[in-house]
């Protein structure tokens, strides 16, 4: 399975990856910030982190996922729109940190737990913050740290409407 935060240069199943330089250009407009983990009891306005052009030496620890999406969309574009990828990830935590409160109301979620897995705080911490730009596309992807429970969030049907 892929955790969300795998970075490129761990990408051991596509062999040109191996040599980062030949497939991290800087020839294209793309930009990468990496959302430093952050728990917030209560929403935040804004994150720790800093942009970084694509290159051989910045692509190497993001997101593997992240950073290929954002290519396969700089070329749909022909290289003619400039893109922003915006990785926000903590490796082994659950769904449920990544919910808005109410997210947690539609599954009627009262959970309580007092880590990085904290209902709603890595949503507040990490997600709230981000709400600012002008997203046009996303990937959410749920690790497998709770996948043993899908009970907790099988109530959303549509999981596009997960974290509104």
């Amino acid at each position: 399975m892929y955790n969300p935060s795998m970075e490129v240069k761990k990408w051991k199943t596509v062999k040109t990856i191996h040599n980062c330089k030949y497939t991290c250009t800087s020839a294209n407009d793309s930009h990468l910030f990496h959302v430093q983990n952050n728990e917030q009891e209560k929403p935040v306005d804004n994150v720790n982190g800093q942009w970084l052009p694509s290159s051989p030496s910045s692509s190497p620890g993001f997101s593997a996922v992240c950073y290929f999406y954002g290519r396969e969309i700089y070329k749909l574009h022909q290289g003619q729109v400039p893109i922003g990828l915006i990785e926000s990830n903590w490796g082994g935590t659950n769904i449920l940190a990544w919910m808005s409160p109410d997210a947690r109301k539609v599954c009627n979620n009262t959970a309580s737990i007092n880590d990085q897995n904290t209902p709603s705080h890595l949503w507040n911490g990490m997600i709230v913050p981000l709400l600012k730009y002008a997203i046009k596309g996303a990937i959410w992807y749920q690790g497998e740290a709770n996948a043993g429970e899908p009970d907790r969030y099988a109530c959303v049907s549509d999981f596009s409407t997960i974290n509104q």
